[in-house]
C-alpha cells in the first residue's frame, strides 16, 4: 500500500509540472500544420506580389481538415498600372507535374488585402492532401484604372467610327436616290420637291410616293367629276388625289 501511495503522490506531481512548464501548449483547433510543406508559385505575368510571398498550409477547421493558400498582391501591376480588382486561378499538381481537379479553383483579390483560399481535404472534402505537391497562381481577369480608362477611350472611338460609317452610308443612299430621281427626267420644279421630301399640287402618285413612301391607309370616294382618293401618313398628315394629280395637301398628324 505504502509503494502505491508514493507512486500515486508521483503522478500528480508530474502532472503538475506538466501544467505549469511555460512550453506546454494545448493543441489549437486553428492551428496551420507544418509538418507537410507545400511550394506556391507565382506565374502571374502582369501582377506583383506584396511583401510577404504567397503561402499554403494545413489547418483544421470546424469543417475538417482544410489547404488555405493565402497571401496579398501589390496594388499594382507589373506594368505599373493601378490595380482595382484581380481574379487569380489556383492550380495545383502533384510531384510528378501532373495536374489535381479541384472544383473552385479561382479567387478574387483587391491590391494590399489578403488573399483567403481554402479547399476542404479528405475525408470531409474530395482533395487527398497526399497527393499536393505544389500550388501555381496564374492570371484570369484583371481590371485597372488605366486599362477601364482605355477601354472607355476605345470604345468612345468605336462609336465615333461607327457614327462615321452610318453617316457616309446615309450619305450614300441619299446620293443613290437623287440619281434615280434625276433619271426619271420630272419638271425641275418636281424633281427639287421630290428630292426635298416635299409634295405639292400637280404631283402623280409615283411622285408622291418617291417624295413621301407609301401610304398607310388610302380612302376612295366617287364624284360625277372623277375619282378622288385621299392617302393618309399617319406621322406626316395626307394627300388628296382628283384624276391622278394632287389637288390638296394637309400637314401634321
Amino acid at each position: 500500500m505504502k509503494q502505491l501511495a508514493v507512486l500515486m503522490i508521483c503522478i500528480v506531481i508530474a502532472a503538475c509540472a506538466g501544467t505549469h512548464n511555460p512550453s506546454f501548449r494545448p493543441p489549437s483547433a486553428t492551428a496551420p500544420d507544418t509538418a507537410k510543406h507545400i511550394t506556391v508559385e507565382n506565374r502571374s505575368s502582369i501582377l506583383m506580389q506584396a511583401k510577404d510571398p504567397w503561402t499554403a498550409a494545413i489547418a483544421q477547421s470546424s469543417l475538417g481538415r482544410e489547404l488555405v493558400v493565402s497571401g496579398t498582391v501589390s496594388s499594382r501591376t507589373a506594368a505599373g498600372e493601378r490595380l482595382i480588382l484581380a481574379i487569380l486561378k489556383i492550380v495545383m499538381t502533384q510531384a510528378d507535374g501532373t495536374l489535381i481537379p479541384i472544383g473552385n479553383d479561382t479567387a478574387q483579390v483587391t491590391p494590399d488585402e489578403p488573399l483567403h483560399w481554402q479547399v476542404l481535404l479528405k475525408p470531409a472534402g474530395i482533395l487527398d492532401e497526399a497527393l499536393v505537391a505544389k500550388i501555381i497562381v496564374q492570371d484570369l481577369s484583371l481590371s485597372t484604372v488605366e486599362r477601364s480608362e482605355r477601354e472607355m477611350l476605345e470604345s468612345a472611338a468605336m462609336e465615333r467610327q461607327a457614327d462615321r460609317r452610318r453617316a457616309e452610308a446615309e450619305r450614300q443612299r441619299q446620293r443613290e436616290r437623287e440619281s434615280t430621281i434625276k433619271a426619271r427626267r420630272w419638271p425641275q420644279e418636281i424633281e427639287r420637291a421630290v428630292i426635298e421630301r416635299k409634295v405639292i399640287p400637280g404631283m402623280t402618285a409615283d411622285q408622291v410616293t418617291m417624295a413621301w413612301g407609301p401610304p398607310g391607309k388610302v380612302n376612295e370616294t366617287s364624284r360625277a367629276s372623277g375619282a378622288l382618293q385621299q392617302w393618309v401618313y399617319p406621322l406626316t398628315g395626307s394627300v388628296s388625289f382628283e384624276d391622278g394629280r394632287v389637288t390638296a395637301i394637309r400637314t401634321g398628324k
